[in-house]
């Protein structure tokens, strides 16, 4: 399952103020340190979903590095604004609901795992070594956070 792991200011980041804004700094590591920024599917689902939440909650991004498992960024928010929480929270639901289409032939009953659905990206991400040919095979246990950062 692709998900992006947790968020939060770095430890040795430093909220400043100034001109009325706030300047925040975040590391974000992907579930499992997988490589999925690699993928250009992945960089797309991650600008729009970016986009959409920056339409509902506003924040300008000031600096921001994609690596293929992990990101840094510093955004800044109005200063009666402090909820990066909750744009992280929105960034981190949509962008793993749209990553998991994979799974969903297998829910929907279309497929036993993702290797039999022949019409996916996922053969894609095999070839390159990413993912096992029986990834998503058997169920996956998540623990009782994931997904709800």
């Amino acid at each position: 399952m692709l998900m992006v792991g947790k968020s939060h200011p770095t430890k040795n980041a430093k909220l400043s103020k100034g001109e009325g804004r706030q300047n925040l700094f975040f590391t974000v590591v992907t579930y499992q340190r997988r490589p999925i920024f690699c993928f250009e599917e992945s960089r797309s689902v991650l600008r729009e979903v970016i986009g959409m939440v920056r339409g509902a909650h506003p924040f300008s991004v000031e600096a921001w590095v994609l690596l293929p498992d992990h990101m840094h960024c510093m955004w800044r928010l109005l200063d009666e604004d402090t909820d990066y929480s909750l744009r992280w929270a929105l960034i981190k639901k949509e962008f793993t609901k749209r990553a998991k289409g994979w799974l969903n032939r297998v829910k929907h009953g279309l497929a036993n795992a993702p290797k039999d659905w022949p019409y996916s990206t996922f053969h894609r991400y095999v070839k390159k070594g990413l993912y096992p040919r029986d990834w998503g095979a058997t169920p996956i246990e998540l623990g009782p956070d994931v997904g709800r950062e």
